[in-house]
This record gives C-alpha cells, structure tokens and sequence, in this order.
C-alpha cells in the first residue's frame, strides 16, 4: 500500500504501482492499483489512474484518465434463456 498524506507535505512526483494507494496529498504521476484507489478530499492526482476500484471524495481532484479493468477476483457470467 502507498499512501500519500498533506499533513507530512507529501507531493509524490513518480509512476505509482502498489495493491492499494491512498492520496490524501499530492501525486503526480500514473497510479497503477491491483486493488484500489482512494483520492481523499485533500488529494490531488495529476495523471492516469489504472484500477479496478477507484473512489473520489467529494473535493479530491483527478486531472487525467481512469481505466477500470476488471479484477482478478471479478467475474463476469451470462445466462442463456
């Protein structure tokens, strides 16, 4: 998990890939999530997000695109009539 907090002055300027990140600072940079992503309502993501879960809180900011592939752990059935 990466997580990136205002209060501690984090500005991340780097390509991010971990299970979980958090942003409750400043990140520039793609964010790459085997999980999830969370932007706080103090976060800034300035790049692309790849995620199977992404959440915004009211206030956070995202200034680049979202892909949300399915997870592993998702499946996708269909049912014949």
């Amino acid at each position: 998990s990466v997580t990136a907090k205002p209060e501690t002055a984090v500005f991340v300027k780097a390509e991010v890939s971990a299970k979980n990140v958090q942003v409750s600072g400043k990140v520039s940079g793609s964010i790459e999530s085997s999980d999830k992503v969370d932007v706080a309502p103090t976060g800034v993501v300035n790049g692309n997000i790849k995620s199977p879960r992404f959440i915004v809180s009211q206030g956070g900011i995202l200034n680049g695109s979202i892909q949300m592939p399915l997870s592993d752990s998702s499946s996708v059935s269909s049912k014949s009539a």
